[in-house]
């Protein structure tokens, strides 16, 4: 029996239709194990960037400075009481409102952009990490934060760096890549932010990110997180539960013409202060609470 021109026609059909659905069953795969691999890639950047000196891993101490003079060094008579193994008396720094000058003792060798510190050295205290100060592998600097100026303290040769493996994290799901859409903020906005050690800090939102998941509309407020991304600060109902109870970060890539932006909550991750007890983490402000489990990004294991 020859077969019709009809029933060809029909099983060559077939075959494209099996073909089309083979490929884009392939692409698909191809592209969500791409997509897995960028996720991994950049969770290991993560892990590699914290066990460097000057990470978080690498903080030793944070000092709070009275107006006037505070001495600093590892005698007990000092204000800033520094690591054993150091100079008993190595300088006084001097805060006069938002004025900060370092005085250094005479014998005691800082250094400062390789350059020794011998007279009295002005210091910014908005976030002076380009003006850190170096004693063979401690490192110093000033910051600022809700007003208060504090002295932070880096060890470059902290065993916390070598011990440090890895970070756990929820399994890796692409449904957690959001579109999201920025309502940007007017100039007279403005939210206050607490932290971990009980400031309250005043910013100025970049926007509201709008997005929906599985039917519910939800929004995050964004700060502005450098040239070309905002910072999210959010809890959700895995804090402090399968995540770190002071809330978890995200970067989230500026908003294009349109509006629109992706939210990965694959790259939300720890604060600071689940490594270190010296940080001064932001807490997640009250709108950023979300009614729904976020089971993506990094999970927190208790230690």
């Amino acid at each position: 029996m020859i077969p019709s021109c009809m029933s060809v026609k029909n099983k060559y059909l077939a075959l494209v239709l099996v073909v089309i659905v083979w490929y884009l069953s392939a692409m698909k795969c191809t592209g969500q194990d791409n997509y897995i691999s960028e996720i991994k890639d950049w969770h290991q950047n993560r892990v590699e960037r914290l066990k460097t000196p000057g990470s978080w891993l690498s903080l030793v101490g944070l000092f709070w400075l009275s107006e006037g003079k505070n001495t600093f060094g590892s005698s007990s008579q000092t204000d800033l009481r520094f690591p054993p193994g150091t100079p008993p008396l190595m300088g006084t720094f001097i805060l006069e409102d938002t004025s900060l000058t370092l005085i250094p003792e005479g014998n005691v060798v800082l250094n400062l952009q390789g350059r020794r510190i011998t007279t009295p050295l002005y210091l910014s205290a908005i976030d002076g990490i380009n003006e850190s100060l170096h004693y063979d592998n401690l490192q110093f600097y000033p910051i600022t934060r809700g007003g208060r100026t504090g002295i932070r303290l880096i060890d470059s040769q902290h065993p916390a760096m070598a011990s440090f493996d890895t970070v756990p994290y929820f399994p890796i799901d692409s449904v957690w890549k959001i579109q999201a859409q920025l309502e940007p903020s007017s100039d007279e906005d403005s939210i206050e932010i607490a932290n971990v050690v009980g400031m309250q800090i005043k910013y100025r939102p970049a926007g509201r990110l709008h997005f929906e998941y599985q039917g519910q509309s939800m929004t995050l407020t964004a700060l502005e997180g450098g040239e070309d991304q905002y910072f999210v600060i959010f809890s959700d109902q895995t804090t402090g539960a399968e995540t770190y109870g002071g809330g978890r970060y995200i970067y989230v890539s500026h908003a294009g013409s349109d509006g629109k932006t992706w939210i990965d909550f694959n790259k939300s991750y720890n604060p600071p202060c689940v490594f270190t007890e010296f940080a001064t983490c932001p807490l997640p402000p009250p709108e950023n609470d979300l009614p729904i489990a976020i089971t993506a990004g990094e999970l927190y294991d208790g230690h």
